[in-house]
């Protein structure tokens, strides 16, 4: 990333608070995409930097904070991280909630009851317990929680445990890592917004190439359907 690129986002950046507006983006689905500089702990690449791009879904929580379940993918011509487990997990949560409803539903035309008493009446099979605790499980390997500060403005802390690595001029192999970190959310529309974030990388066994391992900084514009 070039320093015209930081100019470019810093300019972006306090734009941003210029036009701010009080606006709620929490829709279901949320797409981000930006840039991003990876400050390495390597002796061999000190830094590398990426296009980031994020697929973000909203669960139906009521009330703060607002739970993002988040899917991601950096990219340069030489290296690649993504994590795909979390949308796996929402997906078959997604399934067995559809599920439930329809066995509701499927009481109250047999019975001829109001939706109220169908799910008063309705028992979860053990084994959709058992999908629904295992889906949950998943689905938190990649999320974050929103703060609202401001009715534009939003703190949200995310973390991601089971996020895959490869810089292919060095390595060949994928490499398991994880990360936590900090993003600030602001509101410019109802629909869109724009992510500035930070994080820091860590490895999983000694064995694992230094260069997984660090910080990660960046700005994505989001847009929210």
């Amino acid at each position: 990333m070039t320093k015209k690129v930081f100019l470019i986002g810093a300019l972006m950046i306090s734009t941003s608070f210029i036009f701010a507006q009080n606006n709620n983006h929490y829709s279901s689905v949320i797409l981000r995409a930006g840039v991003n500089r990876m400050a390495l702990d390597s002796a061999e690449v000190k830094q590398l930097d990426a296009i980031d791009f994020q697929f973000t879904y909203s669960l139906p929580v009521v009330g703060t904070p607002y739970v993002f379940i988040n899917s991601r993918v950096s990219y340069n011509p030489n290296y690649i991280e993504f994590n795909v487990i979390s949308l796996l997990g929402a997906g078959c949560m997604a399934m067995a909630m559809k599920k439930q409803e329809d066995d509701i539903r499927r009481i109250m035309y047999l019975y001829g009851v109001s939706e109220e008493r169908a799910r008063a009446m309705y028992e979860v099979p053990d084994d959709d317990k058992l999908l629904i605790i295992a889906a949950g499980l998943l689905a938190i390997e990649s999320a974050s929680l929103e703060f609202p500060v401001a009715g534009w403005l939003g703190i949200e802390p995310s973390w991601s445990l089971l996020r895959f690595k490869r810089y292919t001029p060095a390595y060949s192999n994928f490499t398991l890592t994880g990360s936590a970190g900090l993003n600030l959310n602001i509101c410019l529309t109802s629909w869109f917004l724009l992510n500035v974030y930070g994080e820091y990388n860590w490895l999983y066994t000694k064995r694992d190439p230094g260069i997984y391992k660090g910080s990660t900084y960046g700005v994505r514009l989001g847009f929210a359907f």
